[in-house]
């Protein structure tokens, strides 16, 4: 799952399990962790020079 902010890719969060698992609901639902995700991307970013 992509994470995006202003418009430059943070970096992704790899969801792993047995094939078809991830249907349209389940995605949905994982799209719910964009947004801490996020938050873990930028400060983490904000905290070391990569």
């Amino acid at each position: 799952m992509p994470v995006v902010a202003g418009g430059k890719m943070l970096g992704s969060v790899n969801l792993l399990h047995e094939e078809h698992y991830y249907g349209p609901e389940r995605v949905a639902q994982m799209e719910e962790l964009v947004v801490p995700a996020m938050a873990c991307f930028l400060i983490l970013r904000n905290s070391f020079t990569i």
